[in-house]
């Protein structure tokens, strides 16, 4: 597992950690699940983990 892919977990196992993410950040789980599938120029995927409070989405880029 990947260090982000460790952190994502972490977060969806302890929601204490969650809100700690959600208050500054506006860091959401659950809106990880919007849009469409997008890639970089470069072919490398850009894969959605969060939405933020807002309506956009904190992404991994590349893989990691």
């Amino acid at each position: 597992m990947t260090v982000y892919g460790r952190a994502i977990a972490l977060l969806g196992e302890r929601p204490e950690l969650a809100e700690a993410a959600a208050r500054p950040f506006g860091f959401d789980l659950a809106g990880a699940a919007h849009g469409p599938a997008v890639r970089l120029a470069s072919g490398a995927p850009l894969e959605a983990v969060a939405g933020d409070g807002r309506g956009g989405t904190y992404a991994v880029c590349g893989g990691g």
